[in-house]
């Protein structure tokens, strides 16, 4: 049988948003239960759709759940368009939890979750994240990412991307008494973990009508003003999501020929509501282009240039099958025959120096388990190279060794 409590009241902090690689967990204290006793936790999506169950038994301490074994199981992005102007990069995800305390042939729904918004992205087991400040707000956010100043060619693909909770709603940690039949019981959400969390009512995650634009600042490389423009408007934002732009840059370069940097950023009306993304302009005449794109840390998409030619290493595999001989065999026939052949491509780049900083950033790409070559191709880095050496101070060298995730097979 399964009987549901009476609605307990939860209060809920939207600035609150998680990533998958972080910390995530659910904490239950419950005494004085049997010893067949024990708690289930059911994952839903945000729709109600289930996606795992969890169980523990019931103990005299703490019971807990980690619930990435959940969130890293959905490894899901969007692709980016082919044309400047926005998208979602569908790296975050809302999940509900469901908690059931069983004991005997009762199951009492103990805790039902608002939706908890999670990015995927990660970051170390110790470290404390603030990831209120990257959710969209008009009083101002940070972009989705930790990329310091880089070089930009004309032609390059770059990125701005922030998080979008849900407005108006809000989880922060709980405490709420559970049906006991012996003792007190609570459930609290560690608040350590961050978690935007909305609220579960399916109604409140439509789109919001919003005027947002990118204000893109053109300077000379001593740091005059040129002018700026306004571009690629946003109109609505929809909820639980990453949204993203893909830049315009070259506009700018065609606008103002004589640009060094150019200063990206988020404008509601004439008022700045981001931080700034900067790019040095390198000449194209001058430099190569040979960008990667890789999801950062935090669930947005982020772009290198190379800037560096790329070596390509071309090896083959096959399987045989040996024939019989017959008296019809003749020359040209063979005895041993090919049965499947495959092509594999390695490609290596040694890339450009770049400063410390920046060479610090490449991290996340080594990290990432998404990464596009310049043609859109889904790639697998073999090898990452990198040596921060003081000595070389701004001048380090990446190389990266990788194959496409596809390859020529016959047969």
């Amino acid at each position: 049988t399964i009987k549901e409590m009476a609605k307990t009241t939860v209060t809920i902090t939207p600035e609150d948003i998680s990533l998958t690689g972080a910390p995530n967990w659910i904490q239950f204290s419950v005494t004085e239960y049997g010893s067949d006793a024990y708690i289930e936790i059911d994952v839903q999506d945000s729709e109600g759709n289930h996606l795992a169950t969890l169980q523990k038994s019931c103990s005299n301490g703490p019971i807990w759940f980690n619930l990435n074994s959940v969130f890293n199981s959905y490894n899901s992005y969007n692709v980016p368009p082919v044309s400047p102007g926005w998208f979602d990069t569908g790296t975050g995800h809302s999940y509900r939890i469901v908690a059931k305390l069983v004991e005997d042939d009762n199951t009492t729904i103990v805790y039902e979750s608002p939706a908890l918004y999670v990015l995927q992205g990660y970051a170390l087991p110790s470290e404390s994240l603030d990831m209120s400040r990257y959710q969209y707000s008009a009083n101002g956010f940070t972009l989705l990412t930790d990329r310091p100043t880089t070089y930009y060619v004309p032609g390059q693909k770059e990125f701005l991307s922030f998080a979008v909770g849900v407005p108006y709603i809000t989880v922060s940690p709980v405490s709420l008494l559970l049906p006991a039949s012996g003792g007190s019981q609570s459930v609290t959400i560690n608040s350590n973990t961050s978690w935007l969390v909305g609220e579960a009512v399916r109604a409140k995650s439509g789109p919001v009508p919003i005027n947002l634009k990118v204000l893109y600042k053109a300077l000379t490389t001593s740091g005059i003003v040129l002018g700026t423009i306004e571009a690629q408007t946003k109109t609505e934002l929809n909820t639980m999501s990453v949204s993203t732009c893909l830049l315009d840059i070259d506009s700018v370069l065609t606008k103002y020929p004589k640009t060094g940097i150019v200063r990206v950023s988020v404008i509601d009306g004439t008022k700045m509501i981001s931080n700034e993304l900067e790019y040095r302009i390198h000449p194209a005449s001058l430099h190569q282009l040979r960008p990667v794109y890789f999801i950062n840390k935090f669930g947005g998409w982020d772009t290198f240039n190379f800037d560096a030619p790329i070596k390509e290493d071309i090896s083959n595999e096959m399987d045989t099958y040996n024939r019989s001989l017959t008296p019809s065999y003749s020359k040209g026939e063979g005895l041993k025959m090919v049965a499947r052949t495959s092509l594999n491509n390695t490609y290596t780049i040694e890339g450009a120096p770049v400063s410390d900083d920046v060479a610090r950033w490449l991290k996340e790409l080594a990290l990432s388990r998404v990464v596009l070559d310049g043609e859109g191709n889904y790639i697998i880095i073999e090898e990452f190279k990198l040596t921060i050496d003081p000595e070389n101070r701004d001048m380090q060298i990446p190389t990266i060794k990788y194959r496409l995730s596809e390859s020529y097979v016959n047969g």
